[in-house]
């Protein structure tokens, strides 16, 4: 039975310096690729905001939408005919 003890104390021991050494290892990871991804965000987010500048942009000269001149057509109505 000591040894199942003896195992039992050896795994309580092991999960945490696993994750102690994961932890240190992604510290270590992000730490030195940090520049990279943040390269890569700041160009995801400009192109991005390009993206919404040009949803912006007013439409072409003569575009009657654009202007606001096109009015909306009612539906037909309906009259009751005697």
């Amino acid at each position: 039975m000591s040894h199942s003890t003896a195992f039992a104390a050896l795994i309580w021991w092991i999960i945490p310096l696993i994750g102690v050494t994961g932890a240190i290892g992604y510290v270590i990871w992000t730490s030195k690729y940090k520049d990279k991804f943040d390269n890569e965000t700041n160009r995801s987010v400009s192109k991005f905001q390009l993206f919404q500048e040009t949803l912006r942009e007013p439409a072409a000269p003569g575009d009657a939408a654009a202007q606001g001149s096109v009015q909306p057509t009612s539906a037909p109505q309906n009259t009751p005919q005697s």
